[in-house]
């Protein structure tokens, strides 16, 4: 793989779930110590994120933020959304890691830029990734090997699953 001057981590559940991708960013940072590297994540997990030194931006997404303005009006949640778009798609990611297997988050990533999106596909949602790694669910091992998994997927080795 080439060496990304970017990379954006996108995982939008909760405390719980980050917590399981510490492992991850501490094996992406050291595959690639020199890059940017970002995590989309929600309100409840920002403060979580706040002070990972592995992490260099956090970029902030509620979609129940986007639901309650969908509801509310059209105008506003499509200027909620664009407005987020444009933030992120303005620090030009290289590499995206789509840990949401959703295909909506997926469709979002495909309009941020980023030509390299990678994540699994989990149900067919995918289709919007560049490269996905087919899975039926997290089943009969922890989250953290199925994270090794799609690390070692893009050639970068997870030493240990410790989380942080």
């Amino acid at each position: 793989m080439s060496l990304p001057g970017s990379i954006l981590i996108v995982n939008p559940f909760g405390i719980g779930d980050v917590l399981f991708t510490t492992p991850l960013i501490r094996a992406i940072r050291g595959a690639f110590p020199e890059s940017r590297i970002g995590y989309l994540c929600n309100r409840r997990t920002e403060s979580l994120l706040r002070g990972n030194p592995h992490l260099n931006e956090l970029f902030v997404y509620e979609r129940d933020e986007a639901v309650q303005l969908w509801q509310a009006s059209r105008r506003r949640w499509f200027r909620y959304l664009t407005r987020f778009i444009r933030e992120v798609r303005r620090a030009r990611f290289d590499l995206v890691i789509d840990l949401s297997l959703g295909e909506r988050y997926s469709f979002i990533l495909l309009l941020l830029g980023a030509r390299r999106r990678v994540g699994f596909n989990y149900r067919r949602r995918g289709r919007f990734l560049s490269a996905a790694l087919s899975i039926d669910g997290y089943h009969d091992i922890h989250v953290v090997d199925y994270y090794r998994r799609l690390l070692r997927f893009l050639g970068i080795v997870m030493d240990d699953g410790e989380l942080e």
